[in-house]
């Protein structure tokens, strides 16, 4: 486009295409399940689908560094719905994958017109183990001493009026 006036001349350029919009995620961050997380996303595209491409890995993490690990790459003919105009939802459920750890998760779609630009990044993590409390019984040293237990994900703690304690 060209644009003429008094101020002066102007040009821009625009990119008129039919490929799909780039790729976004509508799955909840935290997975509800140890080994699986069900990633669903969302593309605009007027043509239909063709095919889809799922990339994802596991981060090795601890407190100094961050190692990504090998792009999984799965290539999926889409069963879609369309939501609404031109937005189609697609869900994958990614099997295998390790409790207690955090995945990066990128999408490609691709309709008759070609290949879209890749998603952002979407990290997700699955759920950990759970610590089961049942029928615990504590004694009591002493009559004015008290103990509650408290779950929280993995760990359980004691908490008694001269401290804490973790078990």
């Amino acid at each position: 486009c060209v644009a003429d006036n008094a101020l002066g001349r102007t040009k821009k350029y625009i990119e008129i295409s039919g490929r799909p919009g780039p790729a976004e995620f509508i799955s909840p961050t935290f997975s509800g399940a140890l080994e699986h997380y069900n990633l669903t996303w969302s593309v605009e595209s007027i043509p239909p689908l063709d095919e889809v491409r799922l990339l994802y890995r596991r981060l090795m993490m601890n407190e100094s560094y961050q190692h990504p690990g090998k792009w999984q790459d799965i290539i999926l003919i889409p069963t879609v719905t369309r939501a609404s105009g031109n937005h189609f939802v697609m869900t994958h459920v990614i099997r295998g994958l390790e409790h207690n750890s955090v995945y990066e998760a990128i999408v490609q779609a691709k309709n008759r017109y070609g290949w879209n630009e890749i998603s952002d990044i979407h990290q997700f993590y699955t759920k950990g183990h759970d610590v089961l409390v049942d029928d615990m019984e504590y004694k009591m040293s002493s009559p004015s001493s008290f103990a509650r237990i408290i779950k929280i994900n993995a760990v359980v703690l004691l908490i008694t009026l001269n401290g804490l304690v973790m078990i």
